[in-house]
């Protein structure tokens, strides 16, 4: 839970609406943000790369 709660609070801090935050957290990928999080980084996002679908669908 301690990783979901940061990757909300990320959310939270760049503005991101509720209905979206499933979404951003998705498209930017959980870990890249929990590395955002942790450098105190809260517009990281902007420039990181965004998870490919194809790499997701192999992971599985």
């Amino acid at each position: 839970m301690s990783k979901s709660s940061r990757q909300l609070v990320y959310a939270y801090k760049n503005g991101v609406p509720p209905e979206y935050v499933v979404g951003f957290i998705l498209q930017i990928g959980g870990d890249p943000i929990l590395d955002l999080y942790s450098k105190g980084d809260w517009q990281g996002w902007m420039t990181a790369k965004r998870v490919v679908k194809e790499k997701m669908a192999d992971a599985s």
